[in-house]
């Protein structure tokens, strides 16, 4: 699945032969909004979305949120908007940049690793902190910040530690030196004294074969301390990987899958397949409490146990999953709609949005203070998670 790609709607399959459904499908498509009546009832989507906020916005990364601000990139760079209103904080509009896989806050500043630049911004004002330029785009990478430095990953299978201050190098490592065909970085993740990335492996020209590659690095010199590489020729490596104990958890979007490597030996403990025939997850999972939830480009969300892998249950929804939140009791989907799943059972208990041809949810699902927040082509939605 493409993630730029614009959803479609069969009436049908909204409406599920019932002509309440189909007229309800017909009054979305008119432009109903989510606070009107609709067939003399309340639209149940007002029950869930807290807010919306009209902003160009289209953006497929994950946004991020603190209890202060919701951090998303709308039509000209990174905005800030209140969490409580939608009102909007600070947006500089600035040229260049932009569209960066995940936006990281800490100690009140951000950092993104965006088109052909990687920023720092001041997250109260949006000012710029400071600028790197690395030698290929970073911004297929998610990135990862600690108390010393952001590591961010380039589209040529480079891994660099920018100081948190002023973002000067403090390593640079090509991990994946010799390869005879692409090598891209898809995500980081740090742990006490390691970095952890993922890189999905070409092992042909045009793509079609590929594997999944992740290194163990040391943060403090970017030596390499270890390297897992899938077996086959039809696996990747999507996001960040998960540090969940021992183990790290991974996305594989070629095969549909979720997989689990020992974070100390590099040996892979679990894969679990989604349905065949689909794409997988095009991002990384989400670990709470002993449970790894995912949604796979095979129209489900999954619940899976942390130590084995094992479904524990999984829920179909409206269409291929572009991204999900753990909030609370709830699990926040963005399938181009906003539905709400019960995390423990699995029931879906609600619907946030209802998506048209003209706006409809594109991004990952940030969560802070009891709401989910997930933009869209015209609007940033706020979803209550209760």
């Amino acid at each position: 699945m493409n993630r730029g790609t614009m959803p479609t709607r069969r009436l049908s399959r909204r409406a599920g032969g019932t002509p309440r459904a189909a007229a309800l499908a017909l009054a979305l498509m008119a432009g109903i909004t989510g606070c009107e009546q609709i067939l003399g009832g309340k639209d149940p989507r007002a029950e869930r979305l807290a807010w919306k906020v009209a902003v160009a916005s289209n953006y497929h990364g994950r946004p991020a949120a603190d209890p202060d601000r919701v951090y998303v990139y709308a039509d000209s760079g990174l905005a800030a908007f209140d969490p409580s209103t939608g009102r909007t904080l600070w947006h500089p509009r600035l040229r260049g940049g932009g569209n960066s896989a995940n936006i990281v806050e800490r100690d009140g500043a951000l950092y993104s690793a965006e088109v052909e630049v990687v920023r720092s911004y001041d997250a109260a004002t949006g000012a710029i902190r400071w600028e790197h330029r690395p030698s290929r785009s970073a911004d297929y990478a998610e990135s990862a910040v600690d108390d010393r430095a952001m590591y961010v990953g380039t589209r040529d299978h480079r891994v660099a530690a920018l100081a948190r201050q002023d973002g000067r190098v403090l390593w640079e490592v090509d991990a994946g030196p010799g390869w005879e065909h692409a090598g891209t970085v898809s995500g980081l993740s740090v742990s006490g004294d390691t970095v952890y990335a993922s890189i999905r492996r070409d092992l042909n020209s045009n793509g079609f074969d590929a594997a999944a590659v992740i290194v163990a690095l040391d943060r403090a010199t970017g030596r390499e301390l270890w390297r897992y590489q899938s077996e086959g020729t039809k696996s990747n490596a999507i996001g960040a990987p998960v540090v969940a104990g021992r183990l790290l958890v991974t996305s594989s979007e070629y095969d549909n899958s979720v997989f689990a490597v020992d974070r100390f030996t590099g040996r892979e403990v679990w894969r679990t397949l989604g349905r065949r025939g689909f794409v997988g997850p095009i991002e990384s999972p989400h670990v709470v409490d002993g449970v790894v939830y995912i949604g796979m480009g095979d129209t489900y969300v999954y619940a899976l146990e942390l130590a084995t892998g094992a479904v524990k249950w999984s829920t179909k929804t409206a269409s291929s999953i572009v991204g999900i939140g753990v909030c609370g009791e709830r699990v926040i989907v963005d399938n181009f709609d906003i539905e709400v799943i019960d995390r423990r059972t699995g029931k879906h208990v609600g619907v946030a949005l209802l998506s048209d041809q003209s706006d409809f949810a594109t991004s990952g699902v940030a969560v802070s203070g009891g709401r989910a927040f997930v933009a869209g082509t015209r609007h940033l939605y706020a979803v209550r998670c209760d």
